[in-house]
C-alpha cells in the first residue's frame, strides 16, 4: 500500500513540475505575454507580466529592455534608464539596449556617456544604421558637424528609408543654414516612407517651415494632418495656436468651439477652451464661460474646481472658497472633492487661519491617508514649526507614491538640512538635481550647504554642473562667484562675474556680483562704478547700495556715502534700506542725533521694522531705561514681534527684573511654542530664581528637546534642569558635553561642579568649581552657592 502511494505521489510531482515548467520557461512565457500586450498598447498589464518575468530572472536583458520600453511609453524615463543599465550589465552585447541608452544620454546632453554606448555599439555592429545614427548624434553634441553628417549619410546608405536619420540630417542642414535642402530632403522621403514614417515626416516638415515664418504652408499642412488624422486633436489645436500667433483670434476660437462640440461631455475640452478664452479675452470672459459650463454640466465637479482655481488666480479668495466648498460638500472623497479640500486648506493658511487649515488637512488624511497634497501641507506645517522628523515622515510617504515629486524632494532636503542630517540632505538635493538639472533652487541650496560645512570645492563643482545644464541660471552663477571668493580665487570669480555680465542681465545682479569681486580685489573705484551700474538697473535693490556704502566708508569717504544716500532718498523717499544705511553711517561717525532721526523716520514709515527699533536702542548703550522704552514701543506697534520681545526680556534680565523677563518669555512661547531661545532662557531663569519642584519640572519639560543639540548653552540648561530634578547621571552626562563644546564659560563649570559634587564625586567637583570661580569675571547666578559648596568640599 505504501509503495503504491509513493508511486502515485511521485507521478503527481512529475505532473506538477511538467505543468509549471522550468523557471526559464516560465520567464519566457511571461515575457511573451508582456510583449504581446505591449504591442497592443496595454502598457499597464504589460508591465505586470514583464515584472513577473523579472522576478524569476532579474538579470534577463530582454525582460529589462521591454520594461524600459514600457516605462518610456509611460514617460518614466529615469526608470527606463535604470532597466537599460541592468540589461547592459547582464548582457554587454545587447545592442538595442545600448542604442536606446545612448539615445537617452543624447537627450540629456551627456556626450561622454552617450559616446561610451556608441563605441560599444559600433564594436558590436559597425554597419548598423541605428548605431551610425547614434554616433552622428554624439558627433553633433561634440560640435563636429562634418563627422555628424558623414555618419548620418552612412546610416542612410545602409537604410535609405530610416526616418529618424532623415529627420536628423534635415536638422543638420537647418543648422548649416540650408533650409531649402532640409525641406526637400523631408519632402522626398515622404513619398517612400511607410504610414507611420509619413506622419512623422509631415510633422517635422512643419518645424522646418517655422523659422522662415511660412505660415500659409504651415496652415495648409496642419489642416491636411487634422483631416487625415481626425481622431488626433493635437493637429487641430496646433492650428489654433498658429492662428493665435497670427492674431487670428476668431479663427482660433472657432477651432476651440468645434473641439468642444466634438465631445460636449468631455470636461477637459471645456477647460482647455476656458484657458484659451482667459488668455485671449481676460479673466472675466473666462469666468463667464466657465459659469455657463457649470450650469450646463452641474454634476461635473471638475468644472467647479476649475472655477475655484480661476478665482484664486485673480485673487478672489472668498469666491474661490465658495466654489471649493460646493465641490467638497458634494463629493468629499472623490478626487475632485479631495483636491477642493486641499485648496480650502491652502487658502486657510494664506488667511492665517492655521487651526482651520489643520482641521481640514486632518480630515483629508483620515479619508485618504496617502493624499499627496495634504501630506505636503502637513509637512510644511511641521517644517515651519521645526518638527523636522514629522515633516520627513510625511515627505517620505509622498515620495513612496510619487518618487519624482520635486516639491517633496526640495522640502525633504531642507528638512534634513535644518535637522543637521547633512548626508541625507545632500542625497535629497542630488536626487532632485538628477530629476531636474535646471531646478531653480536645488543646486544653489546644495552648494550653500556644502560651503557651510567646509566643502567649498565640492560646492563649486555642483554649481559648475548646474551652469552647464542651465547657463542662464543667475542664482547658480552668483553662488559660484561666492564659492570662488571663499576659496580666495578672486581671478576666477571675476571671470565668472564678467561671463554673467556678458550673458545680459536686466536686473543688475551681474553688476552687483562684479562689484563684490572688485571690492575683494581692492579695486575700490571700479567696485563703486559696478555697484552704481547695478543700482541704475534696480534702484530698489538693497545689496548694491550696501556694497557701495561699504566701499566708500572703508575708503574713509563717509561724507561721500552720506551725500549719495541723501540723493538716493530724494528719488526714493519711502525706501527703508538707504535710511538704515544712512543711520548706520551717522552712528559710526558718532552723530547719534542724526542717526536717531533716521531710525525714527523709518519707524514712522514702517512701524513694524524690527531692525529700526533694535538699532535705535543700540544708540544708548548707557541708558537701559531708554532701551527698554524703545523696545516697548516696538512691541506696542507689533505685539507678535518675537525678536523685539526677546530683546526686551534680555534687558529685564540684565536689570535684575526677573519676573518681567519670565513674563515676556512666557508670552513668546504662547505665540511660538517652538522658540528655542525663549524656552532656554525661561528654563534658565526658573532654575536659578525659583526653588519649587513644579518649577523645576517645568524647566525640564521646556528643555527636553535639547538632548541632541550641538550648542553648549542648550545642553547646559537641560543638564542643569536634570540636576535640579535630582537626575544627576543625566545631568553629568549633558553638562560634561556642554563643557566639552565650550570650556570658556564659568557658569558651565559651576553647573558641572555642582552635579559632580551631588553625585559624590568630590574631587572632580571641587576642580570644576574652582575653575568656575577662577574664570568668573563678575557675578553669575549661583556664585554664592558655588563658593559654599567649594568650601564644604575642601573642608570635608
Amino acid at each position: 500500500m505504501r509503495s503504491r502511494f509513493s508511486s502515485l505521489f511521485a507521478l503527481l510531482i512529475c505532473l506538477l513540475l511538467a505543468a509549471c515548467g522550468s523557471p526559464e520557461q516560465r520567464a519566457a512565457d511571461y515575457l511573451q505575454k508582456a510583449q504581446a500586450l505591449y504591442d497592443q498598447q496595454d502598457y499597464v498589464t504589460a508591465r505586470i507580466e514583464a515584472m513577473n518575468a523579472a522576478q524569476i530572472e532579474p538579470r534577463n536583458a530582454d525582460v529589462r529592455y521591454l520594461l524600459a520600453q514600457i516605462e518610456e511609453k509611460e514617460n518614466n524615463i529615469r526608470k527606463a534608464i535604470g532597466h537599460l543599465q541592468v540589461a547592459i550589465d547582464a548582457d554587454p552585447n545587447h545592442l538595442a539596449a545600448r542604442i536606446k541608452l545612448g539615445t537617452y544620454y543624447i537627450l540629456a546632453k551627456a556626450p561622454e556617456l552617450a559616446a561610451e554606448q556608441a563605441s560599444a555599439a559600433i564594436a558590436l555592429a559597425p554597419d548598423n544604421a541605428e548605431v551610425l545614427l547614434l554616433q552622428a548624434r554624439v558627433d553633433f553634441l561634440n560640435k563636429d558637424m562634418d563627422a555628424a553628417m558623414k555618419n548620418v549619410d552612412a546610416a542612410l546608405t545602409k537604410d535609405p528609408a530610416f526616418v529618424e536619420a532623415i529627420i536628423f540630417k534635415a536638422g543638420l542642414l537647418m543648422a548649416k543654414g540650408d533650409g531649402d535642402a532640409a525641406r526637400q530632403l523631408v519632402q522626398n522621403a515622404i513619398g517612400s516612407a511607410d504610414a507611420e514614417g509619413i506622419k512623422k515626416l509631415r510633422q517635422f516638415r512643419i518645424l522646418l517651415l517655422l523659422p522662415d515664418k511660412r505660415y500659409d504652408e504651415i496652415e495648409k499642412d496642419l489642416k491636411a494632418l487634422a483631416a487625415d488624422y481626425p481622431d488626433e486633436d493635437s493637429f487641430q489645436l496646433a492650428l489654433a495656436q498658429l492662428y493665435v500667433t497670427q492674431k487670428r483670434i476668431d479663427d482660433a476660437e472657432a477651432i476651440y468651439r468645434d473641439y468642444v462640440a466634438k465631445d460636449p461631455q468631455d470636461v477637459q475640452r471645456r477647460i482647455a477652451f476656458v484657458r484659451f478664452t482667459g488668455a485671449q479675452h481676460g479673466p472675466e470672459a473666462a469666468e463667464k464661460l466657465l459659469k455657463n459650463y457649470v450650469a450646463e454640466l452641474p454634476e461635473a465637479m471638475e468644472l467647479r474646481l476649475a472655477l475655484g482655481r480661476l478665482y484664486e488666480a485673480v485673487k478672489k479668495q472668498d469666491e474661490a472658497l465658495a466654489a471649493y466648498e460646493q465641490v467638497a460638500e458634494s463629493e468629499p472623497k472623490s478626487p475632485a472633492g479631495l483636491a477642493a479640500r486641499n485648496r480650502i486648506a491652502a487658502i486657510r493658511i494664506q488667511q492665517n487661519d492655521q487651526d482651520g487649515a489643520r482641521k481640514m488637512i486632518d480630515g483629508i488624511l483620515t479619508d485618504d491617508p496617502n493624499n499627496t497634497d495634504a501630506l505636503m501641507l502637513r509637512a510644511a506645517f511641521a517644517y515651519t514649526e521645526k518638527r523636522f522628523d514629522d515633516a520627513i515622515t510625511d515627505l517620505r510617504t509622498v515620495l513612496r507614491n510619487e518618487p519624482e515629486s520635486q516639491r517633496a524632494l526640495l522640502l525633504l532636503a531642507r528638512a534634513h538640512s535644518a535637522g543637521n542630517n547633512l548626508e541625507l540632505a545632500q542625497d535629497a538635493y542630488r536626487r532632485l538635481i538628477e530629476i531636474n538639472p535646471a531646478h531653480p533652487a536645488a543646486a544653489a541650496e546644495l552648494a550653500d550647504l556644502l560651503a557651510r560645512n567646509g566643502d567649498v570645492p565640492m560646492a563649486e563643482e555642483v554649481l559648475r554642473d548646474q551652469l552647464a545644464a542651465a547657463p542662464e541660471d543667475r542664482r547658480a552663477a552668483s553662488s559660484l562667484i561666492q564659492a570662488l571668493l571663499l576659496q580666495g580665487d578672486v581671478e576666477g570669480a571675476e571671470a565668472e562675474a564678467r561671463t554673467m555680465l556678458n550673458l545680459g542681465d536686466d536686473t543688475g545682479l551681474a553688476e552687483f556680483q562684479l562689484g563684490r569681486v572688485l571690492q575683494a580685489k581692492k579695486s575700490s573705484q571700479q567696485a563703486i562704478d559696478a555697484y552704481k551700474a547695478a543700482l541704475e538697473k534696480s534702484p530698489e535693490a538693497p545689496e548694491p547700495l550696501q556694497g557701495l556704502v561699504s566701499v566708500l566708508v572703508g575708503e574713509g569717504r563717509s561724507d561721500e556715502a552720506v551725500k549719495f544716500l541723501r540723493k538716493h532718498l530724494k528719488q526714493y523717499p519711502t525706501q527703508l534700506a538707504p535710511r538704515l544705511l544712512l543711520a548706520a553711517v551717522y552712528s559710526r561717525e558718532g552723530k547719534t542725533e542724526a542717526a536717531a532721526e533716521q531710525y525714527e523716520e523709518i519707524i514712522s514709515l514702517q512701524p513694524k521694522a524690527t531692525r529700526a527699533y533694535a538699532s535705535l536702542a543700540a544708540l544708548y548703550p548707557d541708558d537701559p531705561a531708554k532701551r527698554r522704552s524703545i523696545y516697548q514701543r516696538g512691541i506696542d506697534a507689533n505685539p507678535k514681534d518675537l525678536a523685539v520681545k526677546l530683546l526686551l526680556a534680555g534687558e529685564y534680565e540684565r536689570a535684575g527684573q526677573i519676573k518681567n523677563a519670565i513674563g515676556i518669555y512666557e508670552e513668546i512661547l504662547a505665540i511660538d511654542a517652538s522658540n528655542v531661545m525663549a524656552a532656554n532662557n525661561l528654563a534658565a531663569l526658573i532654575l536659578d530664581y525659583r526653588s519649587d519642584t513644579a518649577s523645576y519640572q517645568r524647566a525640564l519639560e521646556l528643555t527636553r528637546g535639547f538632548e541632541d543639540s550641538d550648542q553648549a548653552a542648550l545642553l547646559d540648561t537641560l543638564g542643569w534642569a536634570y540636576y535640579r530634578n535630582g537626575e544627576t547621571d543625566n545631568a553629568i552626562r549633558l553638562l560634561k558635553a556642554a563643557v566639552a563644546k565650550d570650556d570658556t564659560i564659568a557658569l558651565l563649570h559651576y553647573h558641572l561642579g555642582m552635579a559632580l559634587a551631588g553625585a559624590g564625586m568630590s574631587e572632580p567637583g571641587r576642580k570644576a568649581l574652582e575653575k568656575s570661580l577662577e574664570m568668573a569675571k563678575g557675578d553669575f547666578p549661583g556664585i554664592e552657592e558655588a563658593r559654599k559648596t567649594l568650601d564644604r568640599l575642601k573642608s570635608g
